[in-house]
């Protein structure tokens, strides 16, 4: 577990948040390019795109369960450093966001990207970065590996 990345992470999580909080009220906006990116100060009280709004209890028990797997997981298997390395991105982005879910009940967001008028995408922060970009590695790597047995299959 390399310890030193998920705090940084989580550090870098913590200080957006906090400097957004000080800086805007919540609804205020400042927009960064026109029509396509801005920091919008939101609050979400669910898990991605507001699902599960309001079930503050469920969502820190089951980000603690999975925080705990993963931790547990990584040690019992060996991982190429790759899947370490995306396996540290998810437990540093659902420890971000368990800090806020804990200590305020709902979660701060503030990157607000818009592609011009055709959508509008959910607003986010640097915990869920974090997870996303962890989450599209692993699956990554595990289809990689499966191919490549499907390969060793075939082979013999």
């Amino acid at each position: 577990m390399s310890w030193l990345f998920i705090i940084i992470i989580v550090l870098l999580d913590q200080a957006t948040k906090l400097m957004t909080v000080a800086c805007l009220d919540i609804g205020e906006k400042i927009v960064l390019i026109d029509s396509y990116l801005q920091i919008n100060h939101v609050r979400n009280y669910g898990a991605a795109w507001s699902i599960l709004e309001n079930k503050q209890v469920f969502l820190i028990g089951i980000t603690g369960l999975i925080i705990i797997a993963l931790v547990y997981y990584k040690k019992t298997e060996s991982f190429t450093r790759a899947m370490h390395f995306a396996t540290d991105l998810i437990v540093a982005g659902a420890v971000g966001n368990l800090i806020d879910r804990i200590r305020l009940g709902n979660v701060i967001d503030m990157i607000d990207v818009k592609f011009g008028n055709l959508y509008d995408y959910p607003v986010f922060n640097v915990a869920d970065i974090a997870v996303v970009l962890g989450t599209l590695l692993m699956a990554y790597l595990v289809l990689k590996n499966k191919a490549i047995e499907e390969d060793v299959k075939n082979d013999a």
